[in-house]
């Protein structure tokens, strides 16, 4: 039995559950039935909701699971404000009007709607940060992975001066921010001309594009740290 066998049968013996009761009373009020459709909605809105976030196509599981805490708020909100009212209207300690009952329950679904529809602009906004943080992480890693490369392939004589490189960028916050775009820019032009010096075999230019480097690394981290 896959997951989506598994929440529809849920679904359905969330609707046994709240269809037994019924049997016991020989006259169904019409606050006991309104309570009844208030279930149901709530069961169809939980089984809606988790079939959604297992067959998300996309998006972050703390996002999706967030919308689906939302929905089962509403649902425990529902039966709790129903088995009150019901109480007391079985215990004749308070007859609220259908009417109302009816309005409290449009409220509660309402609310849960207004969460959800808070929560998915949320959602989508905290998605995009992701996405763009990782891309912008990627960039970095790609630049470690150039300069190890180099560091791998580099002549004996810049070999030590290439490691270095390799370990300022390695070790450095991967984490960037706009204010960086114009000096990480300039470490991946001269990353790409290092490669170019170590290709043609001018060792001398090379040490002086490591430094450069090494230079801009630490210009970068100084920039980050002043915008923590």
């Amino acid at each position: 039995m896959n997951h989506n066998q598994r929440i529809f049968l849920a679904g359905i013996i969330g609707v046994i559950v709240f269809t037994a009761p019924l049997l016991l009373f020989s006259h169904v009020s019409k606050l006991l039935l309104t309570s009844y459709v208030a279930s149901l909605v709530a069961t169809a809105a939980v089984t809606a909701a988790l079939y959604l976030g297992a067959n998300r196509k996309q998006g972050m599981f703390v996002t999706t699971a967030g919308m689906i805490l939302v929905v089962w708020i509403y649902a425990f909100s529902n039966l709790f404000y129903s088995g009150v009212i019901l109480l007391l209207h079985y215990t004749n300690a308070w007859q609220m009007p259908v009417k109302w009952f009816i309005l409290g329950h449009i409220i509660l679904a309402a609310l849960c709607a207004w969460k959800l529809l808070a929560a998915d602009a949320g959602k989508e906004e905290i998605e995009k940060s992701e996405l763009k943080l990782k891309e912008n992480i990627s960039q970095w890693k790609n630049l470690q992975m150039q300069c190890a490369d180099l560091a791998l392939k580099s002549p004996a004589p810049v070999r030590k001066t290439l490691e270095n490189v390799k370990d300022a960028i390695r070790y450095a916050d991967p984490v960037t921010a706009p204010q960086l775009a114009e000096i990480e820019s300039a470490i991946a032009e001269n990353i790409t001309r290092l490669s170019q010096a170590l290709q043609a075999g001018d060792n001398e230019k090379t040490e002086k594009l490591s430094g450069e480097i090494l230079l801009q690394i630490k210009q970068r981290s100084e920039i980050a740290k002043s915008l923590k």
